[in-house]
């Protein structure tokens, strides 16, 4: 193998590492739009939602966070309550 191969070889597997952490990064971003669209709709069934709170739920971008929100806003009677407990 001649050093040009080599370094052609090299730029691939690297060109395939930023293909893969970026297939990665699009999934945990879809999954965090994904868990925020949940919460504002079980919500939105609750009344209008502020934009306030709407924006403080689209910003969050913790997994963790955003799952106890989801459970939050399924257990709550109201907006202002999720919001208080939130």
């Amino acid at each position: 193998m001649t050093l040009g191969e080599w370094m052609d070889e090299e730029a691939a597997k690297e060109k395939e590492i930023g293909r893969a952490e970026g297939r990665a990064e699009g999934r945990a971003e879809g999954k965090i739009e994904g868990i925020a669209e949940a919460i504002l709709d079980v919500l939105s069934l609750k009344g209008n939602i502020s934009t306030d709170c709407s924006d403080r739920i689209t910003a969050e971008e913790n997994v963790s966070v955003l799952k106890t929100w989801l459970h939050l806003a399924v257990e709550v009677t109201s907006l202002e309550e999720f919001m208080e407990k939130m």
